[in-house]
């Protein structure tokens, strides 16, 4: 969205934040163990829900290949079985499963054919899933090359019949260079008001996204270049979205590593103009996420890269509040996240990055933090991850951050 194109895009995209919900007795975080194939509902008041998803065995189900409904009642999901595999072929068949949470029951599942990934998203109102797939790797003996290499279905949320779909075999697609020679998956960053937003991630690699991103209007079918919205660790609060970048002008850390070398949080203030909200001249921005109800910025940073150093690399939180201070929230060698809640923010933390590590979800509103849940991590630092927080609805007339 650079600046001409940011004038002319917002008057075709809405970024509703009137239907999230901010009561605090509704909200909940999904903890999913990728292990254990186990789902667990977390409330705010320390209520924990197990859900049994009868996985089998074989089968694959992660972070991205779920989606749940704006008030977490139902999940869907892709789930890749790994034991029907046929000798000489890498692709696994793939199932679409559409999950009613506060019954447990399965509304339908549906064969999505041979893929090597599937990732899933809501709209906004729930009626439709944006279905992402990656049928094949280039040049893969087993493929079937009748079917694209990767492709974006919008199917009805309700039945699984298919509405739309999107790639390299639309016209629209390859006129924008997104052909059928390379393995991306569709990540859809907003889907709403019959749009969509989405960039490509390179399958098989560390999951770098490519630019740029894409707005696909379902009402005309219509699909064009949409900036800023491709960029490493993106966050969305109404209509104020923030990113991370590499400005090769200002000091840099090494992260040692294939972690992008990111540095600063950009926005757009509101003529359109791309502004820098923050700079880190050391430690390597990770990722960002709104919290107290927007007020605030969390961001993760990775500790630079020391060769002489045999110990595992220290991530710490921080947040920005809107008048450029900055605050420290919490710090790990082990796996963490930070989720949005009502008047604060979660957080899931392990104690070690060893195996059998203890992981704790905390609730922290003010000066005052209560424990949701702990548990240990089977076999590593991180099996449970936070899946899906309930939406909070942005505090009223928030100022814009100070520009550094």
């Amino acid at each position: 969205m650079r600046v001409l194109k940011w004038f002319v895009l917002t008057l075709v995209i809405v970024l509703a934040a009137g239907s999230l919900s901010a009561q605090t007795s509704d909200w909940s975080a999904y903890l999913y163990n990728s292990v254990m194939r186990q789902l667990l509902r977390v409330d705010l008041n320390g209520t924990q829900t197990p859900i049994n998803l009868n996985l089998s065995e074989g089968s694959y189900l992660g972070e991205y290949e779920t989606a749940f409904t704006s008030d977490g009642n139902y999940m869907a999901y892709c789930t890749i079985d790994y034991t029907a595999v046929t000798a000489g072929s890498t692709l696994t068949p793939t199932l679409l499963t559409v999950y009613d949470l506060t019954t447990g029951t399965v509304l339908y599942q549906q064969d999505l054919g041979p893929s090597i990934g599937c990732w899933i998203n809501y709209s906004g109102d729930n009626s439709m899933l944006a279905v992402g797939m990656v049928n094949f790797f280039p040049g893969d003996p087993s493929a079937d090359t009748s079917r694209p290499i990767w492709e974006l279905r919008i199917v009805d949320a309700d039945s699984g019949i298919e509405m739309a779909s999107m790639s390299p075999l639309n016209a629209e697609a390859t006129d924008l260079g997104l052909y059928n020679d390379f393995s991306i998956m569709p990540d859809v960053r907003y889907f709403d008001n019959n749009q969509l937003i989405f960039t490509g991630i390179l399958w098989g690699t560390e999951g770098a996204p490519v630019e740029p991103a894409f707005l696909w209007d379902l009402n005309s079918s219509d699909l064009q270049a949409f900036d800023d919205w491709w960029h490493w660790g993106l966050a969305i609060n109404g209509r104020e979205v923030v990113w991370l970048e590499s400005d090769s002008t200002l000091p840099i850390g090494n992260p040692g590593g294939p972690v992008p070398a990111s540095n600063v949080v950009r926005s757009r203030d509101t003529a359109g103009e791309m502004v820098t909200i923050y700079h880190s001249p050391d430690w390597i921005l990770l990722d960002t996420e709104f919290i107290d109800n927007g007020r605030r910025l969390a961001m993760s940073l990775l500790e630079p890269f020391d060769p002489n150093s045999t110990e595992a690399s220290e991530v710490r939180w921080v947040a920005l509040d809107r008048a450029g201070n900055v605050s420290d929230l919490a710090s790990t060698t082990g796996f963490s996240q930070i989720g949005n809640a009502p008047e604060g923010y979660v957080y899931l933390s392990a104690d070690s990055p060893n195996v059998g590590a203890t992981m704790t979800l905390d609730y922290h509103t003010g000066d005052q933090t209560r424990t949701l849940f702990t548990g240990a991590s089977d076999d590593s630092g991180g099996a449970w991850t936070m899946i899906w927080t309930t939406p909070v609805q942005p505090a009223d007339d928030l100022p814009p951050f100070i520009v550094r």
